[in-house]
């Protein structure tokens, strides 16, 4: 039963992956409304991503690939404290923890892929500076959370996750 259920939450996981996997015959992903009017993704030329219809649509293909991740390493580590030792069997939660920082990292490497060179200390703080602030601190407890015992080991995973969430509502 504790199996079945495990697998289940890993699956549900996993949905989103696969609601985001449907590509339109053009082969790429639609740029989004709010990507076409943003200023946020308007570069010098030769730098980043540029401006050009093929990098844009690649950029926003990736920006909801970094988005998926970020939610599912969220509601892994949610999934990993729900199903704790007290509950389930150590390697289920072990399976969930580990799946978590996976996750997390993912999500901070893709965010460093697509979003690297768009953040200038000198544009102040706005909600995006806040998401990668905060998704950086909290995928970065989640990903250490494994290395710990004890009770860090607990609240670092649950303070992780809390602040990787965090960052998701701030955005």
């Amino acid at each position: 039963m504790k199996k079945n259920l495990c697998i289940s939450i890993i699956l549900l996981t996993l949905l989103p992956v696969f609601g985001f996997s449907q590509v339109p015959e053009t082969g790429v992903m639609p740029v989004t409304e709010t990507l076409e009017v943003s200023e946020l993704f308007v570069q010098p030329e030769g730098f980043g991503w540029g401006n050009d219809g093929d990098n844009l649509a690649l950029y926003s293909t990736l920006g909801t690939i970094h988005k998926v991740l970020g939610y599912s390493a969220v509601l892994a580590g949610i999934s990993a404290g729900v199903f704790n030792p007290a509950v389930v069997s150590k390697s289920i939660h072990t399976t969930l923890g580990a799946g978590a920082a996976a996750l997390s990292a993912a999500t901070m490497g893709m965010g460093f892929v697509v979003y690297s060179g768009v953040f200038s200390p000198d544009d102040g703080v706005d909600s995006n500076m806040v998401h990668a602030i905060l998704g950086i601190t909290g995928g970065t407890m989640m990903v250490i959370t494994p290395l710990l015992g004890g009770t860090a080991h607990k609240v670092v995973g649950i303070t992780g996750t809390a602040v990787m969430g965090l960052s998701v509502a701030a955005k």
